[in-house]
């Protein structure tokens, strides 16, 4: 944060992400028209296995643990238990943090920031 400075934060749609940026600001601005969608953070995966097999490639993945997932997107054609329960953990603390930082520049509770 600049040192006697007022910064101001202008939002035509706001995410996630914005709005964690915009809350650095003093203020934050948004037109009538602006979109705000906060619904909560997600993760997308990619599974080409179903690809390389109509294609006769066959992958060949060696797996070193239950929670080295990255050979994954080659080998299967759905999530495993595992990697579901690394990035459900990931982002339950990515999301944990944003609702502190987010609680504490807004000067609320995250128990009150989650009921809103």
């Amino acid at each position: 944060m600049l040192v006697g400075k007022f910064v101001v934060a202008y939002v035509p749609t706001c995410q996630e992400k914005e709005y964690y940026l915009a809350c650095a600001c003093e203020e934050i601005y948004a037109p009538p028209s602006a979109y705000f969608s906060l619904f909560g953070l997600s993760v997308k995966a990619s599974f080409l296995r179903g690809v390389l097999d109509n294609i006769g490639i066959e992958p060949q993945v060696e797996r070193i643990g239950k929670y080295k997932s990255a050979g994954d997107q080659l080998a299967r054609r759905t999530m495993s238990d595992e990697n579901y329960e690394m990035l459900t953990a990931l982002l339950d603390n990515i999301y944990t943090n944003w609702l502190d930082k987010v609680s504490s520049a807004k000067g609320c509770t995250m128990k009150l920031l989650k009921m809103i």
